[in-house]
């Protein structure tokens, strides 16, 4: 099945430069249709969230009908949806063997009401599939909060009615700020997959989110089949796409037109793809931390005869999504404005527990940096043009003009002139097709030159040497162009390492006010770990350990445990 899904994949892309979404004939959409569909399941710590506080969530994206880990998409796409349909927050996060991480802070600008939390991979779109909750958003600094005199029944926890199989509790009780540790049992297989998530339950809060068993049973409700037309999945990492369209009938042959890409900033790439013979272009992203300053071009001699129109995937359709009103009674309404206080004191202290990036040991080197000269021009007497900054400090490179035009001109390994063949010339990663753009640049702004002398082909276009120039501030804007697009790009999430609250010698801790409702959130068990610790907070009452995960064998794993906080 892996072997026919690589073929299948190889196939379009290769010979018919499909993209996320095409057409295809009646025998290829056979040969999709024996692929193994996706699902995605959400782990996230509450569906009851006031402005102002986050939303924590671990993705598990798996095989439809083994509940294995899919190897499949390398993307996953989260949103979060009001009641007219409208996305309200939209993220991509990585997946790596099937896992992904993430989260989002609830603007204070949301109007209470009862959201959707949905989740999907560009697979899944094919039959319309999708992972959907309620999740349920007050804003307490609004006025329009609806109390009914309508009592609703506080919910009863029943705590440690049978002890689980994977870890125990020392006691059922702790005090304020206290270690708790939650220790695995000898025999346990916890999955390394596992996410663990720590937090106040509200006496009077909504529905329970939906579990594993609620899942699996569900993910039928959106099945919608698409004749003919396939999303393919990204299959290796993100997918963007466009065409090429000639603006007069003169110019009709859109086949073959190189495009440029360019991404801008501290990780910036320059990649080219040519068009298939209906103006079609893809460019492949993967393995890289890009920047979102992303510029779209023609390279084409006559390129003012044609424009770049960049593609969005069709959406989903969530026309079947029902979305519940909020009941709130005066009980609730109480406990909502004692945590908008706790969450306001949060906030006001949140330098001081803050997440981290996890480094992720991406490699964001250029093409060309194996071989380079780096000129800091700060160690130079500036000139006030880049024609004399060239000249006067650059080796193995010279400059000819025709007219008002100038062409910039790298040396080979032989130190031989070559008049015809020109340089890759980037400005923070821009590709500059007209060299008259770096000839006008201030050269106050320029960091650093490189130059590499060896040949380059990008493309099947062949260029002799690169002229790489930094900008300070590394933010580029190219000259405007009706040939230039802007592409709106938004990259996959960072992964992060969650704060978690500890006290040990330090005084100036409990001076420190502490009104964590989320006592730990942790999206992976760590390998070989033993045991999981946590510190209780000021905020007392009854607290939720929930875990949850997927063996390597497709078998769901849910455990939850509470315990109270006096």
């Amino acid at each position: 099945m892996k072997n026919r899904l690589l073929i299948f994949v190889l196939l379009f892309s290769t010979f018919l430069n499909v993209f996320s979404q095409r057409k295809v004939t009646e025998q290829q959409y056979t040969e999709y249709t024996e692929i193994p569909q996706e699902k995605v399941f959400l782990h996230f710590n509450s569906n009851f969230l006031l402005t102002g506080e986050r939303l924590d969530y671990k993705a598990y994206c798996l095989n439809y009908n083994t509940n294995k880990f899919s190897n499949l998409s390398k993307i996953a796409y989260i949103e979060l949806i009001d009641s007219n349909l409208k996305t309200i927050i939209k993220q991509k996060i990585t997946l790596k063997k099937g896992e992904g991480q993430g989260d989002f802070f609830i603007n204070t600008d949301l109007k209470s009401g009862n959201y959707k939390l949905i989740a999907y991979t560009q697979w899944m779109k094919n039959k319309n599939l999708f992972y959907q909750e309620n999740i349920y958003i007050i804003n307490p600094f609004s006025n329009k909060v609806l109390v009914s005199n309508t009592d609703t029944q506080a919910s009863v926890i029943k705590k440690n009615q049978t002890q689980n199989q994977y870890f125990v509790l020392e006691k059922n009780e702790y005090s304020k700020r206290e270690k708790i540790t939650i220790k695995l049992t000898k025999n346990a297989f916890l999955p390394k997959n596992a996410s663990v998530s720590v937090r106040k339950i509200d006496e009077y809060s909504s529905k329970k989110k939906a579990a594993h068993n609620f899942f699996t049973k569900n993910n039928k409700l959106f099945n919608k089949t698409v004749k003919n037309e396939v999303f393919l999945p990204d299959f290796r990492g993100e997918l963007l796409q466009g065409k090429v369209i000639a603006k007069n009938d003169k110019t009709n042959n859109v086949d073959n037109i190189r495009v440029g890409i360019s991404f801008i900033g501290d990780n910036d790439l320059a990649k080219i793809a040519s068009t298939d013979k209906d103006g079609n272009f893809y460019f492949y992203l993967q393995g890289r931390d890009y920047s979102e300053k992303v510029f779209a071009q023609v390279l084409k001699e006559d390129k003012e005869n044609y424009k770049i129109i960049l593609i969005e995937n069709k959406p989903l359709n969530l026309d079947k999504l029902v979305f519940n009103d909020i009941v709130i009674n005066e009980n609730l309404a109480k406990l909502i404005d004692l945590r908008s206080k706790y969450m306001q004191i949060e906030n006001a202290y949140n330098s001081k527990r803050q997440n981290s990036n996890i480094n992720q040991n991406i490699d964001n080197t250029s093409f060309f940096e194996d071989d380079y000269t780096t000129y800091n021009l700060d160690d130079y007497a500036r000139f006030k043009t880049i024609k004399a900054t060239m000249v006067e400090i650059l080796k193995n490179t010279w400059i000819n003009r025709k007219g008002t035009n100038y062409t910039f001109h790298v040396k080979d390994n032989s130190d031989k002139l070559d008049y015809n063949t020109f340089p890759l010339i980037l400005i923070d990663g821009y590709i500059v097709d007209n060299h008259n753009e770096l000839i006008d640049l201030n050269p106050k702004l320029v960091k650093t030159i490189s130059i590499s002398k060896n040949i380059y082909q990008l493309n099947s276009k062949i260029y002799q040497g690169v002229i790489s120039v930094k900008t300070i501030k590394k933010d580029y804007t190219p000259v405007k162009n009706n040939n230039i697009v802007k592409v709106d790009y938004k990259k996959p999430l960072t992964l992060k390492k969650y704060f978690s609250q500890t006290y040990n010698s330090d005084i100036s801790l409990k001076r420190i006010p502490d009104y964590r409702l989320q006592l730990l959130w942790q999206p992976n068990i760590i390998d070989n770990q033993k045991d999981i610790s946590f510190y209780t907070s000021d905020v007392t009452g009854d607290f939720e350990i929930d875990i949850q995960g997927f063996t390597n064998e497709g078998k769901p794993i849910t455990i939850k445990e509470y315990f109270s906080v006096k």
